[in-house]
């Protein structure tokens, strides 16, 4: 570019150059902030995941402070895991309502439902948590397919992905043989979650609907002598690789979990629950001794 200014009758030329990116150069700009991208988003991804698991690990301290809390007021027996309802008995092998009375109009509910959903242990321990939210780990990104129908005026529904061990339903903290060992709430419904619902995984059978004693046995017939569990609606790789679990001395902690050994093949019993797992990621089967998921049995110490 030529530029020429007049300066008291004098002449004055400069020549300027205006500086630019080649094509090259700035191709080769972009090639780094690519590289640069492409290295530093896992570490993000990885920093908000890891953020996600402390929020997670944070609830489930908050719950099993509630339940704690509750089990003192309660001559130290754990939380029902499902409350009894007329005709059917302890609702163990059911989802029960959380808050107990979101599908109810003006979330007033017949007694015997009242009484039934508020057995469940999510309800029964809130006046301690006073928080249905911390019920939620924000891990878990899958809804269930389970749905229902909000009552007209009622209270919304909570949002729920811990599982509760339902083998302590109404069991005395004296029966416990390592508490350190044993998992109270786990992400046993993987990386998915329920709006409105709560559930137990495992569950313990109690089929004699007169029998308002059930209790976890080992041997015999009647309830509490047999336990199932529920399939997975998604992974069961919540926190790369593995979950949280509460135990009953009411620390938490990552539990990895052996998700590549897949049908036929077998895990520890010793270190998690699961037999093997499909290619899902899902359970496949799950280590069980006397009718019961040995893991969650409260008679034993698993690592033993």
């Amino acid at each position: 570019m030529i530029q020429v200014t007049f300066l008291e009758g004098k002449t004055l030329m400069s020549i300027k150059k205006r500086s630019g990116f080649t094509l090259i150069e700035l191709l080769v700009v972009i090639a780094i902030i690519a590289i640069l991208a492409a290295i530093l988003f896992p570490v993000f991804a990885q920093a908000r995941a890891k953020a996600r698991q402390t929020t997670c690990v944070s609830n489930a301290k908050q719950l099993a402070n509630s339940i704690i809390m509750y089990s003192q007021d309660y001559d130290e027996q754990f939380p029902l895991s499902a409350g009894w309802y007329p005709g059917i008995g302890f609702m163990t092998v059911y989802v029960g309502d959380a808050p107990y009375n979101w599908r109810c109009a003006n979330g007033t509910c017949g007694p015997n439902y009242t009484n039934a959903m508020q057995g469940f242990w999510l309800n029964s321990t809130q006046p301690y948590a006073k928080n249905y939210d911390i019920a939620m780990c924000p891990s878990a990104g899958f809804k269930s397919l389970l749905v229902g129908t909000q009552g007209a005026g009622a209270p919304k529904p909570a949002r729920t992905s811990w599982s509760y061990n339902g083998l302590l339903h109404s069991l005395s903290q004296a029966a416990m043989i390592s508490p350190a060992t044993l998992p109270v709430l786990t992400e046993s419904n993987g990386s998915a979650y329920f709006e409105g619902f709560v559930a137990n995984n495992p569950f313990l059978q109690c089929p004699v609907v007169a029998d308002l004693t059930c209790r976890f046995q080992v041997g015999g017939e009647g309830n509490g002598s047999s336990s199932g569990w529920f399939g997975q609606d998604a992974t069961l790789d919540v926190h790369s690789g593995g979950q949280n679990y509460m135990y009953a001395d009411s620390h938490v902690k990552f539990k990895r979990l052996s998700l590549n050994t897949l049908t036929p093949q077998s895990t520890d019993y010793r270190n998690e629950p699961w037999y093997n797992y499909d290619a899902k990621g899902k359970a496949a089967g799950a280590w069980a001794a006397d009718n019961h998921i040995y893991y969650f049995r409260p008679d034993v110490d698993p690592t033993q």
